[in-house]
This record gives C-alpha cells, sequence and structure tokens, in this order.
C-alpha cells in the first residue's frame, strides 16, 4: 500500500512539474500554447512558497464547502415555501345573504334555489363587455 502510494506522488510530481514546463505565449490580450506572430513568451512559474500554496488549497476548500451548504440551504428554502396565490387588487367582495345560508349548510335552500353571483359594484371604472348576441338581456335592449 505504501509503495502504490510513493509511486502515485512521484508520478504526480512529475506531471505537476511538465505542466510548469509549457511554453505559454501572450498573442495581445489573449493567452496560448502555440506561438503567434506578435506573441511574446510568458512566465507562468508559480513563485508561492509551499506554505503559501496550502494556504491557498485551504481557502478555496473552505470556500467550496461554504458554497454547497448555502446551496443545500437554498434548495431546503425553495422547496418548503408556499407557492404564491392568485391576488385580487380590489379587496374581497362582501358575502350576500344567498352565499351566507349557503355557506351555513342550509340543504334545503341549496336544492330550491341557485347561488347568484354577487353584483359588481356599480361605482367601478372597468369596461364589461357583454354579448349582444346572447337571449339573456340586460336593460331596455
Amino acid at each position: 500500500m505504501k509503495k502504490s502510494m510513493s509511486v502515485a506522488a512521484v508520478v504526480s510530481c512529475v506531471l505537476l512539474s511538465a505542466a510548469h514546463a509549457q511554453t505559454v505565449y501572450r498573442c495581445g490580450s489573449a493567452y496560448s500554447q502555440l506561438p503567434c506572430g506578435q506573441g511574446k513568451v510568458v512566465e507562468v512559474d508559480d513563485s508561492r512558497s509551499p506554505a503559501q500554496q496550502s494556504e491557498a488549497q485551504r481557502v478555496a476548500d473552505d470556500e467550496h464547502r461554504l458554497a454547497a451548504e448555502m446551496r443545500r440551504d437554498r434548495l431546503a428554502n425553495q422547496r418548503s415555501a408556499a407557492p404564491a396565490g392568485a391576488v385580487s387588487l380590489s379587496g374581497p367582495l362582501p358575502p350576500t345573504a344567498t352565499t351566507k345560508r349557503a355557506a351555513l349548510g342550509d340543504s334545503r335552500y341549496q336544492r330550491k334555489h341557485t347561488i347568484r353571483k354577487v353584483p359588481a359594484p356599480t361605482t367601478t371604472t372597468d369596461f364589461v363587455a357583454f354579448d349582444p348576441t346572447s337571449r339573456k338581456r340586460r336593460g331596455g335592449d
């Protein structure tokens, strides 16, 4: 087990050193591994100490963990939130006598009478359209 761990460590060191040995070219405002006409070679070595690198890795890991916690909390809050219902800007309409009786559960009243709709207020400025071809006419038409 220790031998395979040491082999893995050596292989990763070789791969990392090969990654640092790549040549990077700056072509205007873009960077590339392929040379271009006006490209300049850029040094890309990591000049941080091992302590600085480990500290940066620790900070990155902490931020990744915190982001995962925040995502988990956000999804839980979204699942538990009640969906928004329909909203009326005019407020609730007052109940009528027929709806009060029906709400109380008078079954004889419900069988004999139909529940009529609450009439619209007369002081409204809303546009109300009626179908002129309907059988039931309103007013003196």
